[in-house]
């Protein structure tokens, strides 16, 4: 399989419509990004302890309960609530 079949079965996966002149277009974006990657897979990462490498910090806080809206302030708003305070949509997603 050629790498513009490869970039075709992927658009198609993606549900994506390339014409032959985009198909074209990409092979020499993606056989360059795939010769990078090449490039990282030879790297020796053998001594590189990755746990304490990171520059990630941990962003999260501590849970703090507080007083929120009831059932009924909640749906206050809506004009059409079902009864049991559920709101009620119009439909996002076609048939």
């Amino acid at each position: 399989m050629s790498r513009k079949d490869d970039i075709a079965h992927v658009a198609k996966l993606a549900k994506l419509k390339l014409t032959d002149q985009e198909l074209e277009d990409f092979v020499p974006q993606i056989e360059s990004i795939l010769d990078y990657m090449q490039v990282l897979n030879e790297l020796d990462l053998d001594l590189v302890d990755f746990k304490y490498n990171s520059m990630l910090n941990n962003v999260t806080r501590d849970d703090e309960v507080k007083e929120s809206l009831t059932q009924e302030e909640a749906v206050s708003g809506r004009v059409n609530t079902q009864t049991d305070g559920a709101f009620t949509l119009n439909r996002v997603v076609k048939k």
